[in-house]
């Protein structure tokens, strides 16, 4: 299910330019489809709109270079991917309580928002 999901995720957003999904083709593999993540200058914007909908939708997986525990292992290095994306990606509902309808439905919101 969460597979149909992500693709239907996959082809509705990935024709929006300003959305980047993050995913990998790779026919060897199949992808586990646990989150769906896209990354966009209107992270807030998006975020605003699905919450008023009543979408959930947030960021998952904070760095672990701004915890302390960490403080040694990351001192003096710098991580530009991460400052780069780290204000810019939204992992959207992808669950056994989404229906393909309600992923088409998210899509379709997000693809007219931007």
């Amino acid at each position: 299910h969460r597979q149909d999901i992500f693709n239907i995720y996959l082809e509705k957003l990935s024709k929006n330019k300003n959305i980047k999904c993050v995913h990998k083709h790779d026919y060897k593999r199949t992808h586990a489809a646990w989150l769906f993540t896209i990354i966009s200058e209107k992270k807030d914007l998006i975020q605003k709109k699905l919450r008023e909908k009543k979408i959930e939708s947030n960021q998952v997986h904070f760095r672990n270079d701004k915890y302390s525990i960490f403080k040694k292992f990351v001192r003096g290095k710098s991580f530009p991917n991460m400052d780069y994306v780290e204000d810019k990606y939204l992992v959207l509902p992808n669950h056994h309580k989404i229906t393909e309808k309600k992923a088409k439905y998210i899509a379709q919101t997000i693809d007219n928002l931007l």
